[in-house]
């Protein structure tokens, strides 16, 4: 019930339907008026509830007088309650069901009530137990939701209403209509927090609960039929640590991820994923990446002491489909940890293993296997990157990032295509990656300068890098028909050296041999033959 209901059953009460209005007497000359007090109450006490009871009792033991007292004055646990919460409030004396004999009828159905009783779906009911002695009247215990009948964890949602049907369970505490905790899907966990158990509900519900762990009666937050959260904590009243101050960039939530310490599950790794945990391999992941209900959850239903991982999706990038794997501690399969990936060394890592479980080389291959070039420096592919260090903002983003791209990008330099340097960042001439390329593509005293595609199929996309280098003959060396052939050392019966009439055919100069391969003689004799 909010502060403005219950306002406004208080004035109800005090003015037009309190239980000390003169109410007329239908029967009676008009002259002759009558308040409540004159059958029960007290008119010095403030209101017209026992005691004194209609028979004159004023023993609280007595059911007629009961716990009247403590309903309508402000109590530990709530603001004074209305008559009409309990009773349907009569207009006039006589009214049809005021004075029909004892016990009094309880209707928590009466005119004017809020429906606290039946709050929150309570089957509201009031049950009378055994009659003590002869001549007694039965006590009586309310089932409703005021004393937690649709609370988990309560020990007393029961009472007695006057002391007497169950002596030793008549003294209502904050464990009596629910846990303390609650049960249920509220948080079982208070060792985060070092005040008393009553000040620690505050974090969550500073609307209902004050800083010292009393209730706040005055804001009629307690006991109002609704769970009212609140606080400047937030997410951090339950987990994390609201003076936690985060790197730049990190997740704005990162004071709410639980504890540095990775002795735990709790714990583990959460830090190294939202605030980036000093590692350069990307920024810092939101809530939602691994936690998705948190963006669809309400508060009430949210904190249910159980941990909900509910993949975003990143970890779902390039058809990964990631899971939780509790036994193991780990998260399997995901694309952030390299499941769509090639070569990786480490790719389930374990949630409490630490710093080292994220490194170069756990994801993918250092640089991956083929189809991707390997070559290891990324940056001439992947702008931002070294060997050693990627672009945080573009690495593992569900994509791959690559800048624009030329046949140099990967080999040869800024002279032409042609190595060196090769794919592995080869540079000397006595390795096949780079052999005699540049005195073919550069030209010499003995012939013009050879195209690339007189020896390879000029590719169109990067896909042709697959590992393999594909030499496939054409233009001059194949000039006459000559079966041009490349054999793994040298290019054999090629036209360019001597297969030709009159020519060396045989001729075969070995491709890392160097620049003395090619000379006058080496291809035809001196003069050439007739």
């Amino acid at each position: 019930m909010s502060g403005r209901c219950l306002a406004s059953l208080m004035v109800l009460f005090l003015a037009g339907l309190s239980c000390d209005a003169v109410r007329p007497v239908k029967s009676a000359p008009p002259t002759a008026l009558v308040t409540c007090t004159h059958c029960h109450g007290d008119a010095g006490s403030g209101n017209a509830a026992p005691p004194r009871s209609s028979t004159g009792v004023i023993a609280t033991t007595d059911p007629g007088v009961g716990a009247h007292q403590s309903h309508l004055i402000a109590g530990h646990f709530r603001a004074p309650i209305a008559c009409q919460e309990c009773h349907q409030v009569p207009r006039t004396v006589d009214d049809s069901g005021h004075m029909t004999g004892i016990p009094a009828r309880v209707r928590f159905d009466a005119l004017g009530s809020s429906g606290l009783a039946s709050a929150k779906g309570a089957a509201a009911a009031v049950e009378f137990g055994p009659v003590s002695a002869p001549q007694a009247r039965p006590d009586a215990t309310c089932t409703v939701y005021c004393h937690g009948a649709t609370l988990d964890g309560g020990k007393l949602t029961r009472p007695s209403w006057a002391g007497t049907y169950d002596p030793a369970h008549s003294t209502l505490d904050c464990e009596s209509c629910h846990g303390f905790p609650p049960g249920g899907r509220h948080p079982q966990r208070f060792e985060r927090t070092p005040e008393a158990p009553a000040r620690a509900c505050a974090r969550c519900h500073s609307r209902t609960v004050g800083a010292d762990g009393t209730l706040d009666l005055a804001g009629g937050k307690h006991i109002n039929g609704v769970v009212d959260f609140g606080g400047g904590d937030a997410c951090t009243a339950c987990h994390g640590d609201g003076t936690r101050v985060g790197i730049a960039g990190s997740d704005p939530l990162v004071a709410a991820a639980p504890p540095t310490s990775a002795t735990g599950a709790a714990a583990g790794a959460h830090l190294a994923h939202v605030n980036g945990g000093g590692t350069p391999l990307r920024s810092p992941l939101a809530c939602v990446e691994c936690h998705a209900r948190i963006g669809v959850e309400t508060a009430a239903v949210h904190p249910d002491d159980k941990v909900d991982v509910d993949f975003g999706p990143l970890a779902q990038g390039m058809g990964a489909t990631p899971v939780w794997d509790a036994a193991a501690g780990s998260c399997a399969t995901t694309y952030c940890h390299g499941a769509t990936l090639t070569g990786g060394t480490h790719t389930l890592p374990v949630w409490t293993g630490g710093s080292p479980e994220a490194a170069c080389g756990t994801c993918h291959g250092v640089p991956p296997p083929a189809p991707h070039p390997p070559n290891t420096a990324c940056g001439s592919c992947h702008p931002g990157y070294t060997s050693s260090t990627v672009a945080a903002a573009t690495h593992v983003d569900g994509k791959v990032d690559v800048g624009a791209l030329t046949c140099s990008s990967c080999h040869g330099s800024a002279l032409n295509p042609a190595p060196p340097v090769g794919t592995r960042g080869e540079t000397l001439s006595t390795d096949r990656a780079v052999g005699a390329h540049q005195p073919h593509l550069s030209g010499g005293n003995v012939a013009r300068a050879v195209l690339c595609n007189e020896c390879h199929v000029v590719p169109t996309s990067t896909l042709h890098a697959d590992g393999v280098v594909q030499v496939t003959f054409g233009g001059v060396a194949i000039t006459g028909g000559a079966p041009a052939a490349w054999n793994g050392t040298s290019c054999t019966t090629s036209y360019c050296h001597g297969q030709f009439t009159g020519g060396n055919a045989l001729n075969a100069p070995v491709w890392i041999g160097g620049s003395g391969q090619a000379a006058c003689g080496s291809c035809h004799t001196i003069p050439p033959p007739a």
